[in-house]
């Protein structure tokens, strides 16, 4: 099992990779709602522009689980806004009901928290799930950047909770859907 770095360089393919594993591992979320080849292009788009990083863990050629963040020293221009809206119309279009729940309980849920870092996803292939795949993306993040780190799960999935606790992460902020940890 190896982790790697995405770059701009990376094979489209890969981000198909990562886009499939994202939405069978995440379902019901703002991501899930666009095809997997427009959500592929979104994370290229967002890796090439540096909006945001993201790192993978592959066996053999297989991408099995994906992390991906934000440092919260990059802004995100106006011109990279609109395109990632563009790219996202038909999500909305498709599921407005799914975008409205995500936004409503996501506005405000960092309110007054900072962190240099903020882990944005973590998914892994159900295959291989409880295979330490998720400790290993989080220790490669950990090992980098040490401390001041964000991430939000949802609140009822005990699971990413124990997990991210497990890993020093305390709760900052919650809501009924949401909860916020920070590894300080």
């Amino acid at each position: 099992m190896k982790v790697k770095k995405i770059t701009k360089g990376t094979d489209i393919d890969i981000f198909e990779e990562i886009a499939s594993l994202h939405k069978e591992s995440l379902k019901r979320t703002i991501a899930s709602t666009l095809s997997n080849s427009r959500l592929a292009k979104v994370y290229s788009y967002m890796v090439e522009k540096e909006i945001l990083q993201i790192i993978t863990a592959e066996e053999g050629s297989r991408v099995v689980g994906s992390l991906s963040y934000k440092k919260s020293s990059r802004k995100t221009s106006m011109s990279n806004l609109i395109f990632l809206i563009y790219k996202s119309v038909p999500g909305f279009v498709r599921h407005p009901l799914v975008w409205f729940v995500e936004l409503y309980f996501k506005i405000g849920l960092y309110k007054g928290i900072k962190s240099k870092l903020n882990i944005v996803t973590l998914f892994i292939d159900v295959d291989y799930q409880n295979k330490k795949i998720g400790q290993l993306l989080v220790d490669y993040i950990i090992s980098e950047y040490k401390n001041d780190i964000t991430v939000d799960t949802r609140s009822n999935n005990k699971t990413a909770l124990n997990f991210y606790k497990k890993n020093q992460f305390v709760i900052v902020n919650e809501n009924v859907k949401n909860t916020v940890l920070k590894r300080s």
